[in-house]
This record gives structure tokens, C-alpha cells and sequence, in this order.
């Protein structure tokens, strides 16, 4: 008998539990010691003033209850984690509806409105929070800003200063996406809401932004995810909600116009067998769970935010998603019927979800065409120009129009209602039932409402059309 042979397994057996128990461990390594030099504390100073940028232009959520509930989740995942040197972490959500988180290295964690309109329980927050937490404690963004200083000098060198701003674009994807082409750059200047976080940073720390957004390196994002389990389950929470989380995020509803490293880097696909590998191997344990009723009670207020800002930058069908998401939840909620008519009145000639063709390579990259190239008025005239945009804009209309109608009747006090329908008839030339719409919303609205004003113009301009038009 060949002894060897039958103890081969079993070794390959010992090495695959010994490496997964090292990886669940990682979080308890004592973390990497930093000798702070002039770079580091440049970098900090950086990575303190993005912060001060966000709280000032408004794009961090401050709503206490909502705060309180996500520093809870980082808290509970740091547990007993000796302090480290210039970290103060923070947990917070950021306005912004790209599907994205993203670690600064003074401890600052941001999630963004859009990532949280997507996952559907704590524990999937919590693993977003935990990977995030891994890129702090690994010191990932002062290595990879030691990195890029390297590059940066020897690209100074030999191709001169002039090709530094693309190389460091380059440098910053290190194995994963590059950056932001200049289309694309040039796309959101056009857009009001979408990548609102990387906009608001703007030069200040260019390198550690990107890698922020765009991720790290590979063998440092797979550390923060492989990390993450073990924090995970450390702190109670079942690890095979990373995968899970990693799958819903694998959404193709509408040309993404940035994509973030919670979209490809690397592809999902890859971190989904990896995670769940790492998730299987331990033995079973009993974990809390958590449903997705209670993480809507929580987080209501950010998706709706959320919902408002896919509407106004040309997201139409992730907006109806996820109202559809909030109305199934609470069918009754009359304030999710009226975001549910916008969004139906606002897909225009836009089918609901995307068709086969639209997911070929073909049809993402006629997408992206409409998206970079087009306003929003020409793509709805191309779509329009065709026979079912037609038919898909009659539909659009009819359900929007059928959803105003039937919360008025439910509650006419609710004057967002009498909005939306005054917007829809004037776009099909209804001019007098708009205009009697505009002016049911300004005897029912609050005198304080911010659109009052506005609508009182739109109102007269109509009348005025009305009264001047020639009768037969």
C-alpha cells in the first residue's frame, strides 16, 4: 500500500483549514506598524479635509436615529480592536446614488445612499462596513499613496511632468479598473447627483480618492474581504451575507455611468466563489438574523432620498426599482405611490426594465451612446422615433396618470399628486387640465413650499397660452 498516497489528502485537508483559519484571523493580527513621515501626514491632512468638504456641501446624512443605527453596526464589528494611531473611525451615509462604500485612512467609513437602497439586511451592511474596516486597520490607503509616490518619480523621470495626471489615473487602478476616462469625467460634470462624492472631493486627494472608489489592489481588496468574514463572525453576524450582498449588487438595469469596485473589481462573479468559499469552510455555527423589514424601517428616508436622485440623473428604471421595492414593502404608503407615477411619468418612452437586446454588447454600448451623447430630450426624441417607443410611452403615461388619479381620490390633500399630473399633461399638451392641475397644487400645497412660486409662473404662462390661442 502506498502510504503517501492516502496521507496526500489528507495534508491538502490540513493546509486548506490552516489557510482558512489564517484568513478568518486577519482581523485579530496586530495590525501593521506606520512610521508616520511627511507623505502620511499629508495624506491625513487630505483625507480630514475630504471629510470637512462633505459635511459643509450637505452630502452626509445626519439624521440621528439613521447615524446611530450604522455607527452601532461599525462598532459592534470593531469590538475589542486596540486603537490605532491617527484613526478615529466613523460610520456614515453619504448622498450619492452610485452603489459605492469607500474608507479614508483617518478612520472615516462612507456608504453611499445608493449602496444602501440596495442591500436588503444589517448583516449585508455589516459586511460592507467590514470590509471597509480592513482597508483602515492594513493601512491600505497610506501603502497604496507610498506606492503611487514611487511610480509618480519614476514616471517624472522618463517621460517627463506632463504625463503625470494620466499616469496617475493608471497607477491608481493598479490591477483593477482605471480610472475615469474623460468622457466619462465630463458626463457627470453634466449630471447633478450621480458620483456626487468623488465631484465634491475634486483634486484634493486625487490618489486616495480614486483608490477609494475604484479599489485597491487585488491582493488588498481579497485581504479586506477575506478579513471580513472573521469580523464578521466575530461580532455575530452570519459571513454568507457578503456573497449575498455581492449578488444583488450585480444589477443591470440602466448604463452605470462610474463604475465602482462594488461593481467590478475584480468581477463579482469571482468575489462571490470567493467569499462564499471562505464562508462555507468554517464549521456551522448559529448566527442572528436580521430581515429586510426592519432594515426598511431603518433606512426609508435614505432610499426615498436615493429614489429623487436616480429620477434626476437619468436613472429611471433603478428609481422604479426600488419604489417598487418600498411600495412592496409598504403597499399603502401613499407618499411611495405618488415616487412610483414620477417615476413611470419621468421613463417617458423608456421601457421599465431593459429588453434582451439592451443587454447584449451591442445594446450597452448604445446605451452609453444615449447616456454621454445625448441630453436627456434627445434620447427620449430617439427612443420616441420608434414604433414600440410609442407604445412603451402610451403605457408609461397611462400607469403614472392611473396612480395620480387613485391617491387623490384616496387623499386629495396630497398636493405632489396634483404636481405630477399637471407635469404629465403639460407634456402631452393637455395645456388646460395642467393648468387646473397647478392650480389644485397651489391651494393645497403648504404656503412655504419651495416650488410654489414656480409653479404659480408655469401656471400663468399656461393661461396666458390658453387665452391667446385662436378659437374656431
Amino acid at each position: 500500500m502506498n502510504h503517501s498516497s492516502l496521507l496526500r489528502p489528507l495534508f491538502r485537508c490540513a493546509i486548506r483549514c490552516l489557510s482558512v483559519c489564517l484568513s478568518l484571523s486577519l482581523w485579530a493580527v496586530t495590525e501593521p506598524e506606520l512610521h508616520f513621515g511627511k507623505p502620511d501626514f499629508t495624506l491625513l491632512e487630505e483625507a480630514n479635509q475630504i471629510d470637512q468638504i462633505y459635511a459643509r456641501k450637505g452630502l452626509i446624512v445626519t439624521d440621528p436615529e439613521i447615524t446611530g443605527y450604522v455607527e452601532s453596526v461599525g462598532n459592534k464589528l470593531l469590538a475589542n480592536q486596540p486603537p490605532l494611531e491617527n484613526v478615529t473611525f466613523k460610520f456614515r451615509v453619504i448622498r450619492d446614488p452610485v452603489v459605492n462604500a469607500f474608507a479614508l485612512p483617518n478612520g472615516s467609513v462612507y456608504v453611499t445612499s445608493g449602496l444602501i437602497a440596495r442591500l436588503q439586511n444589517e448583516a449585508q451592511l455589516a459586511g460592507v462596513l467590514s470590509h471597509e474596516i480592513t482597508h483602515v486597520s492594513r493601512r491600505h490607503g497610506y501603502l497604496h499613496n507610498r506606492d503611487m509616490r514611487k511610480k509618480m518619480v519614476v514616471i517624472d523621470i522618463f517621460q517627463g511632468a506632463a504625463a503625470v495626471g494620466g499616469a496617475m489615473a493608471q497607477g491608481a487602478a493598479n490591477a483593477s479598473n482605471a480610472a475615469m476616462s474623460a468622457a466619462q469625467s465630463a458626463a457627470l460634470l453634466k449630471q447633478e447627483l450621480v458620483g456626487m462624492s468623488l465631484q465634491a472631493a475634486g483634486q484634493l486627494g486625487q490618489a486616495v480618492m480614486v483608490a477609494s472608489i475604484f479599489g485597491y489592489s487585488r491582493e488588498q481588496e481579497r485581504e479586506a474581504d477575506d478579513s471580513g468574514i472573521g469580523r464578521m463572525m466575530k461580532a455575530g453576524y452570519d459571513p454568507h451575507a457578503i456573497p449575498q450582498a455581492l449578488g444583488l449588487l450585480d444589477e443591470h438595469l440602466e448604463y452605470e455611468p462610474i463604475i465602482t469596485f462594488y461593481r467590478d473589481h475584480p468581477k463579482i462573479s469571482d468575489r462571490i466563489a470567493e467569499t462564499t468559499k471562505l464562508a462555507d469552510a468554517p464549521p456551522a455555527s448559529v448566527f442572528a438574523t436580521f430581515s429586510e423589514s426592519d432594515y426598511l424601517a431603518k433606512f426609508a428616508p435614505v432610499i426615498v432620498y436615493n429614489i429623487r436622485a436616480d429620477l434626476s440623473s437619468r436613472r429611471e428604471r433603478t428609481a422604479l426599482a426600488r419604489t417598487k421595492r418600498l411600495l412592496a414593502w409598504n403597499p399603502d404608503d401613499l407618499s411611495y405611490q405618488i415616487l412610483m407615477a414620477d417615476c413611470y411619468r419621468s421613463l417617458g418612452a423608456k421601457s421599465p426594465e431593459p429588453n434582451t437586446e439592451e443587454l447584449t454588447r451591442h445594446g450597452v454600448a448604445e446605451d452609453r451612446k444615449l447616456y454621454f451623447q445625448h441630453t436627456e430630450a434627445e434620447e427620449q426624441h430617439t427612443l420616441r422615433s420608434k414604433a414600440d417607443g410609442q407604445a412603451q410611452l402610451k403605457l408609461n403615461r397611462q400607469s403614472a396618470e392611473q396612480t395620480y388619479l387613485s391617491v387623490i381620490s384616496k387623499d386629495p390633500s396630497k398636493f405632489e399628486a396634483y404636481l405630477g399630473l399637471g407635469f404629465l399633461y403639460e407634456e402631452e399638451d393637455r395645456k388646460a387640465e395642467a393648468a387646473q392641475q397647478y392650480q389644485q397644487f397651489l391651494k393645497v400645497a403648504p404656503s412655504d413650499n419651495y416650488q410654489r412660486l414656480r409653479i404659480q409662473r408655469r401656471s400663468e404662462n399656461l393661461q396666458k397660452s390658453l387665452s391667446s390661442a385662436p378659437t374656431f
